[in-house]
This record gives C-alpha cells, sequence and structure tokens, in this order.
C-alpha cells in the first residue's frame, strides 16, 4: 500500500525538485479552510517563512501567496523588504 499526497509548490521550487523516483526534502505548510485542507511545499525553510508572511497579510491568501513566489526567487524578495 503506498500514500500519496498533493502538494502546491511555487513554480520555482517545483523546477528544483530532483527526477521522479528520486529522494527530495520539502518544507510544508498545512493550511485549513472551511472548505478545504491543503499542504504547500518549499525546497528551505526561507521559502516557507516567506509563503507564512504573505499569508498574513491582508488580502493575500495562499493562492495569491504561491503566485507571488512563483514569479521570483525568496531572495528577491528579501531584498526588497
Amino acid at each position: 500500500m503506498a500514500w500519496g499526497y498533493e502538494v502546491h509548490m511555487p513554480m520555482t521550487c517545483f523546477y528544483e525538485l530532483p527526477d521522479a523516483g528520486k529522494e527530495a526534502i520539502v518544507f510544508t505548510q498545512f493550511v485549513v479552510r472551511e472548505d478545504a485542507q491543503l499542504l504547500y511545499g518549499f525546497n528551505n525553510k526561507q521559502e516557507r517563512t516567506l509563503f507564512r508572511e504573505l499569508i498574513k497579510t491582508n488580502g493575500v491568501g495562499p493562492k495569491l501567496a504561491l503566485a507571488i513566489l512563483s514569479g521570483m526567487f525568496g531572495t528577491t524578495v528579501c531584498e526588497c523588504r
């Protein structure tokens, strides 16, 4: 028996994943909403922290935070703060 999880990731993280079948470390954030329980994944703790900070912002939910992170590298966001 095998288990699988759907993990939403920024495209920048997705493209850095190793080939299928290879081991990967993914830092996750579990988000619970009224209508869904979603798992978000990141390649490092810094990206996950940025995601957490973004979703604290009024009007920014997980989908928008993911889109923002998909459009830039985490270090770019840190430099702009």
